[in-house]
């Protein structure tokens, strides 16, 4: 089982220090980091993870450019991996995120990858003058999009919502781009075990993603997808039998997620790091 670190709700000045804390003191695999593009002063999409729908986050909450971040840690760091839980692929071009993750791969030597979601914020979507009510559709053109352009060779795409003649970009990844797809309804599930090379979960209630689970092997069992090449990634922050639970029933890697106050902005920068320094104690050291 593989170890992540949530870097969410964490200033971004204060990421490199996280990062070196990861890869010097703790055998951590690697680190994750969240997206969004804008907050709206009055927020009109529901939160889908809490009761009243109202996010535990304010809305000073630091989101930095995911590639302008991955780049910055992967060139302060060795070892770790890094991935995004979650990018809200639908409001990106297909194009630009090829080519940063062509450009990431290579630079990082293959230590990033990407965990997609279609969004729930639809603020975002209207200020970006994307449809919200296509981005499920707009994901599966994108992936295929991006598959193509990562080959390095001329491809084209002709689609509902990207059309090209044969073009080409460079550099390519060094190897496969890993996709881990999150999302509960059955769309985002099938599109993980066909498109994706893994899930990731996006609640922060482990409960909710243990009942996925069987959920994604029935999934799987209808494309015919191998358990061995697909990876299932979960949150699961300090319950050490939950943890050991979820390694039995095939979960390939578990991330400590932020904690309630990281949403809320109460802890420091020192509070994160005793924290990451007893889950590598407490948990990953006891397994």
């Amino acid at each position: 089982m593989k170890f992540f670190q949530s870097l969410q709700f964490a200033a971004t000045a204060d990421l490199f220090d996280l990062a070196r804390v990861l890869e010097e003191q703790t055998p951590f695999d690697g680190a994750f980091l969240g997206d969004h593009w804008l907050y709206p002063q009055t927020l009109l999409a529901p939160y889908p993870y809490s009761a009243d729908g109202t996010p535990g986050f304010p809305a000073e909450t630091e989101w930095p450019h995911i590639g302008a971040t991955l780049g910055a840690l992967a060139a302060a760091t060795s070892r770790l991996h890094f991935t995004t839980s979650i990018m809200v692929l639908p409001l990106y071009s297909p194009v630009d995120i090829a080519k940063m993750m062509g450009t990431l791969s290579v630079l990082s030597e293959e230590r990033v990858s990407l965990g997609i979601g279609v969004g729930w914020m639809e603020d975002e979507f209207r200020a970006t003058g994307i449809d919200f009510t296509t981005r499920g559709k707009r994901t599966d053109e994108m992936i295929e999009v991006m598959r193509l352009l990562w080959t390095g060779e001329m491809a084209e795409y002709h689609g509902r919502f990207f059309d090209f003649p044969p073009m080409m970009t460079r550099p390519r990844p060094l190897g496969r781009v890993p996709l881990y797809i999150s999302g509960y309804s059955d769309a985002s599930l099938r599109r993980a075990v066909t498109a994706g090379d893994g899930w990731i979960s996006g609640s922060t209630n482990p409960a909710k993603a243990l009942e996925q689970l069987p959920r994604i092997q029935a999934k799987m069992a209808e494309a015919g997808r191998d358990d061995g090449s697909f990876e299932v990634i979960v949150l699961a922050r300090s319950d050490l039998d939950f943890i050991k639970q979820l390694e039995q029933l095939g979960v390939t890697t578990v991330y400590n997620y932020s904690s309630l106050a990281d949403y809320a902005g109460e802890r420091t920068t020192r509070d994160k790091i005793d924290d990451i320094l007893r889950y590598s104690d407490e948990i990953i050291g006891r397994l």
